[in-house]
């Protein structure tokens, strides 16, 4: 029988997980001119968006991977005609 001490059985957490646990909660906001009469097509089109809810200035967006989900999100909105005001992180 061995008793080990919780300190003593921790381990650090590899560089490429923490970047991935990072990613996975970024966010963006977006700001339009005029809400999206359809916001969860539209955002629903882009597979990166985890998760969204309208904030008074725009949309609060979650997402997996921001260099991938900006350009496909400024395709969706185009293409819903909305009037873009911003796009950031």
């Amino acid at each position: 029988m061995a008793v080990t001490s919780p300190a003593a059985t921790t381990t650090k957490m590899p560089r490429v997980t923490r970047a991935v646990i990072a990613a996975s909660v970024a966010g963006g906001v977006v700001r339009l001119r005029t809400p999206l009469d359809e916001p969860q097509t539209v955002f629903g089109a882009v597979p990166e968006i985890e998760g969204w809810e309208q904030a008074p200035s725009g949309y609060t967006l979650t997402v997996s991977d921001p260099d991938l989900a900006a350009p496909a999100l400024a395709r969706a909105l185009v293409g819903a005609d909305a009037d873009i005001l911003s796009i950031a992180e």
